[in-house]
């Protein structure tokens, strides 16, 4: 496994060049909804996976509004080509044999810290914005349910381009209560089509 290793330095220069890169080629990014934060609590964050975009869009909104330590998940093929990504929290998880179980200690380690985020893709492809079933991978439930005292919050993105040349992101954002944890898969599959439901509400402009 390869574990988070942060550098202030790294994070300095990340949290520039991510706004920068995000400004070059998007209009903008709008999101939707009102999440307090709880500081006595650790953050899980689970969101659709559409782009490789992904983690940035969620570094970026951590920065903005959940303003803790920064780890997300990553597979670790992906990751063992960019280690760099572990000086601003990536980690990494193994779908193969016995591996994915250290991944899921790990992550239940970090959730025990309140200052800590994790950030995790649960249905572990990139798959397309159209409204579907997202299936979470298994070991996900082992994270959620395991954990204690941490709040989780589920984001859905989607982008339009509408009438101009650069597109603009939205994300909707909405808090999973607690008590949801044994049901996460469905909630979080309720909250997407809701989210897909009023985002194609807005006006065309």
């Amino acid at each position: 496994m390869i574990f988070a290793n942060h550098n202030k330095w790294y994070k300095f220069f990340f949290d520039w060049y991510f706004k920068f890169i995000i400004r070059k080629d998007f209009r903008n990014i709008i999101i939707k909804g009102n999440v307090e934060i709880n500081n006595n609590f650790s953050l899980l964050v689970i969101s659709n996976h559409f782009s490789w975009w992904d983690g940035f869009l969620i570094y970026v909104i951590n920065n903005l509004i959940f303003k803790k330590k920064f780890h997300i998940m990553m597979l670790e093929e992906e990751l063992a080509k960019r280690k760099f990504l572990t000086k601003i929290g990536t980690y990494s998880v193994s779908k193969k044999g016995k591996a994915i179980f250290e991944s899921i200690h790990y992550t239940q380690k970090l959730l025990s810290e309140s200052q800590n985020m994790v950030s995790i893709f649960p249905q572990g492809k990139i798959e397309t914005l159209v409204p579907k079933k997202f299936d979470f991978e298994s070991g996900v439930d082992r994270i959620i349910t395991n954990t204690i005292n941490n709040q989780i919050v589920l984001v859905a993105f989607f982008i339009d381009y509408h009438s101009y040349r650069k597109p603009t992101i939205y994300a909707y954002l909405k808090e999973a209560k607690n008590e949801m944890k044994n049901n996460l898969e469905n909630i979080y599959n309720e909250f997407y089509q809701e989210s897909y439901l009023s985002h194609s509400q807005l006006p065309n402009k």
